[in-house]
């Protein structure tokens, strides 16, 4: 480039930086199966690439300037923003009052026999049915309504195959016939208890602080499959009234020497992901058997964890799919693992919505986690990408959640399960936290967490290069 300026020469150093990461954004989206925003970003990319290239070899002086500290700062900001995420961390020092991560407040605690897989469970003319519908006979005719649909995954369902639509049902009544191992008492075989407060606290020194025992308890739970994990208290308000999914306990009081008796302080609550390629085929087969997969690793890792701490000498109980003691989403955003957005799940920062839940409850002393808010109410507040995109309609569109939380109609979104076959996952596949965790995503994630205005762009860029209403028709090779 005889002649030419120092400006210019920045200028085309930037324009071929430009090309790099304009390259490898494609690469990554082509990588992820996004075939339709790769090309989208490509070709938008090619037309700007192009335009700074013509401004910066036509162009004055002063135009290639403007030009090239436009591109320096947009392609420069989520990069400092990305770099100050990581040196800072992720760890939350201050008090983090629970409002702040989406966790509403109710009058009481919740009863599990009024959630909509409780009443679907009871048998009609059982004990369990006649004593719920006299004490509500006001949700008799609507229950009775999705009773009369075909079942989950069965025939008679929009999606049904005699062959693949079996897989999520077997992994269902797997769990079911491991419910008897959740356990709650420490170990009988264990002389003395160890860790803190117990008998091996003063010849193991350090390693039995709450300190260590939590990072032990953590390792633990990765080492087993947990993607996160974080620990809190257990207060009152999460813990369910009655027992109401396993109908042979229907009406049991749940807390400190009730008819079941859980006095448990802490929660050791962790997430596992879902295939990022079975979410997107959402609302089709694909999803309930992956959904069927997680609930199955989840059960797994809190039934060793359990194993693990009731070995020391403490009580743990594993809470896992159909037996569960407590609500799970508000204590996992209580934990620091995310917050629950519009559409009443958690929501987790590098991987949004697209994970399932698992709990150990336990007395063990640990230490706690904090609430970590990182921009999801704000940007559900402006994204309702998850209303817009629900086949049911069940998912509020309000600007502002009630005091309990974003309203979502849970029978709505129920019959919609029964009549496809599966368990939808709309609100996960449309999500824009859903993504793949690529250092793409994350640069957004660090913008929408840092930098609140970039939310609007963020959203934008989702619609544009993904679609408004994403709809996939993969499957796997085998099915």
């Amino acid at each position: 480039m005889p002649g030419a300026s120092a400006v210019a020469i920045f200028s085309w150093v930037c324009w071929g930086m430009g090309v790099l990461a304009a390259g490898a954004m494609v690469i990554a989206l082509r990588m992820e199966g996004e075939l339709r925003a790769a090309l989208r970003l490509a070709w938008t990319a090619a037309g700007a690439l192009a335009v700074w290239g013509l401004i910066i070899a036509l162009g004055p002086e002063p135009a290639q300037q403007v030009v090239t500290l436009l591109a320096v700062l947009g392609f420069g900001l989520p990069v400092v923003l990305v770099v100050r995420g990581f040196i800072l961390g992720r760890a939350t020092t201050r008090a983090v009052d629970l409002a702040a991560v989406g966790v509403g407040t109710r009058p009481g605690r919740v009863d599990e026999r009024d959630t909509i897989f409780a009443r679907m469970n009871y048998t009609p003319g059982g004990p369990a049915f006649a004593d719920y519908y006299s004490r509500h006979p006001e949700r008799r005719d609507i229950d009775d309504t999705l009773r009369a649909l075909p079942e989950l995954c069965g025939p008679g369902s929009a999606t049904y195959d005699p062959l693949n639509s079996r897989i999520a049902p077997a992994i269902f009544g797997l769990l079911a016939e491991w419910r008897s191992g959740v356990e709650m008492k420490a170990d009988d075989a264990v002389s003395g208890r160890i860790g803190p407060e117990g008998q091996g606290a003063g010849a193991l020194g350090d390693r039995t602080s709450p300190a260590a025992m939590t990072a032990r308890i953590k390792g633990l739970a990765r080492l087993y499959g947990a993607l996160d994990v974080g620990v809190t208290r257990l207060p009152t308000e999460f813990v369910y009234s009655h027992v109401g999914r396993r109908e042979e306990e229907y009406g049991r009081r749940i807390g400190p020497g009730a008819e079941v008796d859980f006095d448990h302080r802490y929660a050791v609550v962790f997430t596992v992901e879902m295939d990022y390629r079975f979410v997107r085929a959402a609302p089709r087969l694909p999803v309930v058997v992956e959904s069927s997969h997680q609930y199955l690793e989840a059960a797994k890792i809190a039934l060793a964890l359990a194993a693990n701490i009731r070995a020391l000498g403490w009580d743990a109980r594993a809470h896992m799919d159909g037996n569960y003691l407590a609500v799970l989403p508000p204590l996992a955003a209580a934990a620091g693992l995310g917050e629950i957005g519009r559409m009443g799940l958690l929501v987790t920062e590098n991987h949004g919505p697209r994970v399932r839940l698992g709990m150990v409850s336990t007395n063990l002393p640990l230490v706690c986690d904090q609430p970590r808010p990182f921009g999801v109410q704000s940007f559900c507040r402006l994204c309702k990408k998850c209303a817009r995109n629900c086949p049911a309609q069940a998912i509020s569109e309000d600007d502002e959640p009630d005091e309990a939380g974003w309203r979502i109609s849970w029978e709505d979104c129920y019959r919609f399960w029964r009549r496809t076959g599966t368990d939808c996952a709309m609100c996960l596949n449309s999500c824009p936290y859903s993504k793949p965790d690529t250092m793409l995503h994350r640069m957004l994630r660090a913008m929408i967490r840092e930098l609140p205005p970039a939310q609007r762009v963020a959203l934008w860029a989702d619609d544009f290069l993904y679609g408004r209403r994403p709809l996939h028709r993969w499957k796997p090779d085998w099915f």
